[in-house]
């Protein structure tokens, strides 16, 4: 049996659309977790223990993410 990793993703927007295409275009690589909004991401990145977030600048305050995850990669 072969166990393949996946890093876990976190997509923070408000937009359920542009979730949806990121979703489609990353759901073969990585396992996806979603937050509509700043609030919701924080409790997301913590239960899942993502490796990276793709932040919509207006969904999440940047600066409060690198606050409480210092070592997370932020793509904004």
């Amino acid at each position: 049996m072969t166990v393949t990793f996946r890093p876990i993703i976190c997509i923070i927007d408000h937009d359920r659309d542009v979730r949806g295409i990121l979703r489609a275009q990353l759901a073969a690589g990585f396992v996806l977790v979603e937050a509509s909004d700043g609030q919701e991401g924080i409790q997301v990145i913590r239960q899942s223990g993502a490796a990276l977030a793709i932040v919509d600048v207006i969904s999440a305050p940047i600066a409060e993410l690198r606050r409480k995850f210092p070592t997370l990669p932020i793509i904004a």
